[in-house]
């Protein structure tokens, strides 16, 4: 998916080609002029990375930052200017800015400062104790992470609702959310997020729990910088290797549907072949090598079964999950004689089919 880009800057007409540039290098850029719209496009929608021009008029690009940095704190923000005060630009560096760049821009330089911006991994620390939380995100920092930390569980979950981190520290023993409530969490909105457990206290059986909830590992307090190091660099190397594309066909007549699990499939870096007929997904597999096929059972031109079928011809080892809202004791039967990988009942959840497709696709390798 690409990366999301929100500019601000009064001068709109000027900083166009801005916009082509970036667009030329796969980004996903949006233009405004003003700082009310960037904080409205920033609640709505989650972005990568946001410029913002120091000096305009109304709402200021310094106070749109730290407005914006309220409710969207994963987001990298590069601040931009023609000839701010110094005391301005500290000002913005003090509040987490990334970089301050003066215009004119030369374009090369400002791209290789946009890929470390967008590409840095982000972390999410969640400790009630105020010293554990801020020496790990300030030791994070100075190995140029994109770090935020908060106190408790539900600010954590209020983070989580307006971007996805890499990573995530979270305390096992804290009030109100304790740190396995807040894993349940992150893994249904994010499951592909790499979580680590912290305690203070050495014990296996919260080891045991913590992956068995879907979490990295736990590391014991007090943590060795070393071993964090570690542990980030072997989450980033898994999700490197995962973030290999898979193409799927999606057989699903259902266009509103069908649009929404290709949205879900193309954020989670699957490359999605979407059809609304049998035929059409046939033809799609005898053009193309597809690792997955999605299917409904009950189709405008042919049941999904005899799709399985065909397709099965021309690839008999692509993994296949029937997603229909016809629950019967024959249709299962059909499905197992197929070795279908798994059979799942509209409404289906983004957990499940995200986790039933990464899980077919990791056993069938």
């Amino acid at each position: 998916m690409k990366k999301r880009i929100l500019i601000a800057d009064d001068e709109i007409d000027s900083i166009k080609f801005l916009q082509d540039q970036l667009e030329d290098y796969g980004y996903n850029v949006i233009l405004v002029d003003n700082g009310e719209s960037a904080i409205k496009l920033a609640k709505e929608t989650f972005f990568d990375l946001i410029m913002i021009d120091i000096n305009m008029p109304g709402i200021n690009g310094l106070e749109t930052f730290i407005e914006i940095k309220k409710f969207s704190p994963l987001s990298s923000v590069i601040m931009i200017t023609a000839g701010a005060p110094e005391n301005i630009i500290k000002k913005a560096i003090d509040e987490g800015s990334f970089a301050v760049v003066h215009k004119p821009f030369k374009i090369e330089k400002l791209v290789n400062l946009i890929d470390n911006a967008v590409n840095r991994t982000t972390i999410l620390v969640v400790d009630d104790l105020f010293t554990d939380r801020e020496v790990l995100k300030d030791l994070l920092e100075q190995r140029n992470f994109k770090c935020v930390s908060v106190e408790d569980g539900e600010n954590a979950i209020e983070v989580l609702k307006h971007g996805k981190p890499d990573v995530v520290f979270v305390d096992v023993k804290m009030p109100g959310l304790d740190g396995f409530e807040v894993l349940d969490r992150i893994k249904k909105v994010h499951p592909d997020s790499g979580v680590i457990m912290m305690s203070a206290y050495s014990s296996y059986e919260y080891l045991e729990k913590s992956l068995k909830m879907g979490a990295f590992t736990c590391l014991n307090k007090p943590l060795k910088i070393d071993n964090v190091i570690e542990t980030i660099e072997r989450i980033r190397s898994q999700t490197q290797q995962e973030k290999k594309y898979y193409n799927v066909i999606l057989v699903e007549d259902d266009e509103d549907y069908r649009n929404s699990v290709v949205d879900l499939l193309e954020q989670n870096n699957y490359k999605v072949i979407p059809v609304s007929k049998g035929s059409d997904a046939i033809e799609a597999s005898k053009k193309q090598y597809c690792d997955a096929l999605l299917v409904d059972l009950k189709l405008p031109d042919m049941n999904g079964i005899d799709v399985i079928k065909k397709i099965r011809e021309v690839s008999p080892n692509i993994l296949v999950i029937i997603i229909t809202a016809y629950e019967s004791l024959e249709a299962a039967i059909a499905a197992i004689k197929e070795q279908v990988h798994d059979f799942l009942i509209k409404p289906v959840s983004s957990q499940i089919l995200l986790r039933s497709l990464k899980k077919g696709l990791r056993n069938r390798q």
